[in-house]
């Protein structure tokens, strides 16, 4: 699973809220943006992954930190 998927799912969790339609519908953005984010198919904002940490009360410079690390293509960005 990629970090995104994860921290998408550790919010639902910490929340309650049941799906990522629900959470997109909290988060005031269409369920695109996250089902994209979650696929891969789109990178999540650092500005909104730091909306989802600060809703579910989990560290956003760790996440942010993850998901760069993910996706970085050298050795260096990492």
């Amino acid at each position: 699973m990629t970090a995104v998927g994860e921290l998408l799912d550790a919010a639902r969790e910490r929340t309650g809220i049941p799906s990522d339609n629900a959470l997109a519908a909290r988060l005031g953005i269409q369920r695109q943006l996250l089902s994209k984010a979650r696929a891969g198919e789109k990178p999540i904002s650092d500005e909104r992954i730091a909306q989802i940490c600060a809703l579910a009360k989990l560290d956003g410079p760790t996440w942010i930190a993850m998901i760069h690390a993910e996706r970085a293509t050298t050795a260096t960005e990492r």
